[in-house]
């Protein structure tokens, strides 16, 4: 008897639509990228017309101006990403007491179809501790 031998099945090339397609996503990809990166240069861009513009002046907008003059850039984007992070911490948390408030009732109905002598937790309809628990 002789030693049978597996063969990996041929891989079809890609077709014309394929890799047409694929040329599509990557261009679209680069041009994401191109347009961030312009986004990006066009605010810096503004805030240098700013600082040129406010240069000698004495406005409100001087005390940011020497703020920003007077920290390291580090630590101006530090805080920066800091008080980002706040940010979308607190509309994440939004979002999550409103997506629970919405799912609520139906949640609710479901586990009373599951066991009608469940007790409840006392939570909101945000899904915060009960007020009585303070």
């Amino acid at each position: 008897m002789s030693a049978t031998t597996t063969r990996k099945p041929k891989q079809n090339a890609p077709s014309d639509v394929e890799v047409r397609r694929a040329i599509v996503e990557q261009t679209g990809a680069t041009v994401r990228f191109l347009v961030g990166c312009a986004v990006a240069g066009f605010v810096a861009w503004c805030a240098k017309e700013a600082t040129i513009a406010l240069a000698g002046l004495k406005t409100e907008a001087n005390i940011a101006v020497s703020f920003l003059n007077k920290t390291e850039l580090a630590v101006t984007l530090g805080w920066m990403v800091g008080l980002g992070g706040v940010a979308y911490g607190n509309r994440e948390r939004k979002l999550r007491k409103k997506t629970v408030a919405r799912l609520e009732g139906r949640v609710r109905n479901f586990e009373l179809g599951l066991d009608p002598t469940r007790s409840s937790s006392g939570l909101t309809a945000e899904g915060d501790t009960n007020p009585g628990d303070h």
